[in-house]
């Protein structure tokens, strides 16, 4: 009944007990149309809890919204879809989209996808790692060193944390401490 309740933070804390409490989990986990972004960005979260195949499917249908918190979360979900060749293409197309380049925050996209690539496909991540370690953004640089991370690449992480900015360098240090200790 919290499902369907007018209130879209009712909804939303319906989905949230269904997939923590795991009653109900036998069934759909509806939400993803749901008009609250809230609502979507909490069925998507269930989804990923729920895991396998179904968690990568629903993770790629998310990718066609326009609200960029739900595609974040299903670009960071597609980490786990290591065996999906369609997963490992969105991630890539996403890396290589630049029609949001120019707009504020257009890196979001981006950066998300590449820390998914690297865990789902390390060798494909490997290949466009140079584009965001040597970016004038910040950000990507920040993102490009949790990909390092993922990688183990123990070097990368070791110039990043020499980076200028203190959070590329800060995200740096984090992932040396992961990869060496």
């Amino acid at each position: 009944a919290a499902a369907l309740d007018p209130d879209p933070q009712v909804r939303r804390l319906a989905k949230k007990a269904a997939w923590t409490t795991g009653r109900g989990v036998d069934r759909p986990l509806p939400g993803l149309e749901d008009p609250a972004v809230m609502v979507r960005h909490e069925a998507l979260r269930g989804i990923r809890e729920r895991g396998g195949d179904e968690a990568c499917a629903t993770s790629l249908a998310a990718l066609n919204g326009v609200q960029t918190m739900v595609v974040l979360l299903a670009l960071d979900q597609l980490g786990n879809c290591g065996t999906s060749s369609e997963a490992i293409a969105r991630l890539e197309a996403t890396i290589n989209d630049l029609s949001r380049a120019g707009s504020a925050r257009g890196w979001h996209r981006a950066a998300h996808a590449l820390v998914s690539l690297a865990q789902a496909a390390p060798d494909r991540a490997e290949r466009v790692m140079a584009q965001f370690t040597g970016s004038a953004i910040w950000q990507l640089r920040m993102y490009a060193a949790r990909a390092a991370r993922n990688l183990k690449d123990r070097a990368r992480l070791e110039k990043l944390a020499e980076d200028p900015d203190d959070n590329v360098s800060e995200a740096a240090i984090e992932g040396l401490v992961a990869v060496a200790g």
